[in-house]
């Protein structure tokens, strides 16, 4: 799984960085001092999942009150999808993996620290996963004490 594009919007000086596609092999910031390319990095840095919410300072710097979000998209391999799969429990059809080699992965993370996928497909087997644990769920017989 290769990180492939970002997208920072309401986090310490910038607005919307809009859709940056990042290069397979280098990535390289320039700009102006005081133009955001520490904001970037440190966007990278909170999208960490042992970071939980985002540090006060890194809310809009100009008193707005939109929560700061980070979408980060993944370019993924046959290999990573077969992971996901098993890790998950939801099996992915060939269509559907066809789709994610395709288009990759897309997670965003708000300030509060709430994860969300971006991709319908994704969020499609969730929700046909969720529905089955619910209806195996009701026709299992209750456990006796």
């Amino acid at each position: 799984m290769k990180l492939a594009k970002l997208r920072i919007c309401h986090y310490k000086s910038i607005v919307d960085s809009g859709c940056c596609d990042l290069a397979s092999d280098i990535t390289i910031f320039v700009g102006k001092n005081e133009s955001g390319k520490t904001a970037v990095l440190e966007a990278l840095r909170d999208f960490d999942k042992d970071i939980g919410e985002f540090a006060q300072n890194a809310f809009p710097l100009d008193g707005n009150d939109a929560l700061p979000t980070i979408e980060l998209c993944f370019k993924l391999d046959p290999a990573d999808i077969d992971r996901i799969s098993l890790s998950s429990g939801i099996p992915i059809t060939e269509e559907r993996s066809s789709h994610l080699l395709k288009k990759g992965l897309s997670i965003v993370k708000d300030g509060l620290g709430r994860y969300r996928l971006n991709d319908e497909f994704l969020l499609q087997l969730l929700e046909e996963k969720k529905g089955e644990k619910i209806e195996k769920a009701r026709s299992s017989p209750p456990k006796s004490d």
